[in-house]
């Protein structure tokens, strides 16, 4: 499943985000592309996830920084996650992965 958080064509609509989450059909896994196209507003971007499961937790990895955090998957869904980027042309990528019940990350 694909889902748009931002307009699908910058070149229409002024965004100073393209924002792309890519989720497993069993919300197992999810990915998110976050792209700064320009500098016209805030640095932060605060990315509230569709395609997750809210009863389950998930490791999320920040990949430019190779940091990890679990968070619920409700937290996720009701607060979301901000992600910094200082400049135009920057980008960053998220990965979340279902954690089972019986298994606690490290």
């Amino acid at each position: 499943m694909v889902y748009h958080h931002t307009p699908l064509t910058p070149y229409f609509s002024q965004s100073p985000w393209l924002v792309l989450e890519y989720a497993s059909p069993d919300k197992k896994r999810d990915v998110v592309t976050l792209f700064r196209t320009s500098n016209l507003e805030d640095p932060v971007y605060h990315f509230v996830p569709r395609g997750l499961d809210a009863s389950v937790p998930y490791k999320v990895t920040f990949e430019n920084r190779s940091e990890t955090v679990e968070l619920s998957g409700i937290q996720l869904m009701t607060n979301g996650i901000p992600v910094r980027l200082e400049t135009t042309g920057t980008s960053e990528m998220l990965l979340f992965e279902s954690v089972p019940a019986n298994v606690k990350s490290r």
